[in-house]
């Protein structure tokens, strides 16, 4: 994650500088998301992103454990779906 911070003097805002946080997000963010509050066998959280014209899937899935980063379905929604 970055930061950026500013002075201000009057009307004005100058950059100063940065701050970078950098986290290994399987230490603590991917086994928070893992988890349930509730007991399910259903319920799961999923990061994705758009790739192109593909939904590409950022963390493990319950059911895909080695799909983070390789398991993609097409984003393209089929006419008789859309509102």
């Amino acid at each position: 994650m970055i930061t950026p911070f500013f002075t201000k003097e009057g009307k004005n805002r100058t950059p100063l500088g940065a701050i970078v946080l950098l986290n290994d997000a399987s230490q603590f963010f991917y086994p928070l998301i893992q988890r349930w509050p509730l007991p399910s066998k259903t319920a799961e959280t999923l990061l994705v992103m758009r790739d192109g014209d593909d939904v590409l899937y950022i963390n493990n899935l319950r059911y895909r454990p080695d799909g983070a980063l390789k398991l993609r379905i097409p984003s393209i929604i089929p006419l008789h779906l859309k509102p």
